[in-house]
């Protein structure tokens, strides 16, 4: 007589694992997909033929996110509230109470309203948190001065790229980026020289908010320095300090 060995087992297992990689799935970050050169966009390709040897490449990843370049640019007068509590984009009407006292001991309260323009949108690092999907750390008007030692606090910083990250630069002021600036890390080459070669996106580069995609970066995480081969930072940013990099 034949035994068969009974399959529910198996397939409760089976129903219980797939329940909590839905769970992982919700919680964390999607990973970054593995590979080595071959995940090596062709941009990177050509930057590195144009050093002649100087860039010689061990490995390339990708970030693995699926929120789109353009989305994050298009919405940013709904994210500039999802992601940061921003001020609105373009002009509003503020209500203003000023109190004074008059010679004669009496109070006098003055009503008024005054035009506030509100800056344009997407700020930097409203378009690294809609790229990241990160949401750390949002403390109001956060900017990158005050992202950086919240989220060092949480343990949600490194000092090594990782694709799918955010680089956060610090506080530069022979070129007026007085609050730092978030810059997207798109792709992360290790080189053989112990630096590394980012492919990044930013916004609000040239503070109009306009949009830099794709831009070529070394990263010295020694001297924690970023210095710009190309986009348009390419002609004048060669040793910008930086934190480091935002996981989370």
């Amino acid at each position: 007589m034949k035994r068969f060995f009974p399959v529910w087992p198996l397939f409760a297992l089976f129903l219980t694992l797939s329940s909590c990689a839905v769970k992982q799935k919700d919680t964390l970050p999607a990973p970054p997909p593995e590979g080595g050169n071959d995940v090596m966009t062709e941009d990177i390709k050509d930057l590195v033929e144009a050093q002649d040897g100087q860039l010689v490449i061990e490995q390339c990843k990708k970030a693995a996110n699926g929120i789109g370049r353009e989305q994050c640019y298009k919405y940013s007068a709904t994210l500039q509230t999802i992601t940061a509590n921003e001020p609105p984009q373009g002009k509003s009407t503020k209500t203003v109470k000023k109190s004074s006292t008059t010679k004669s001991g009496k109070k006098v309260e003055k009503i008024r309203k005054i035009v506030v323009s509100g800056r344009c949108q997407p700020q930097c690092l409203i378009y690294a948190r809609c790229r990241s999907g990160f949401m750390s750390c949002r403390l109001g008007n956060t900017n990158p001065l005050s992202w950086w030692p919240c989220a060092k606090s949480q343990g949600l910083t490194s000092q090594i790229p990782l694709p799918g990250s955010v680089m956060l630069l610090e506080k530069q002021d022979d070129s007026r980026m007085r609050v730092g600036h978030a810059v997207y890390v798109e792709e992360v080459c290790k080189l053989k020289n112990g630096r590394f070669l980012l492919r990044v996106s930013h916004a609000n580069y040239n503070r109009r908010c306009s949009l830099d995609l794709d831009a070529k970066v070394l990263y010295d995480p020694k001297n924690r320095t970023a210095e710009f081969l190309s986009g348009a930072w390419g002609k004048w940013a060669k040793k910008l300090k930086a934190f480091g990099f935002v996981t989370g």
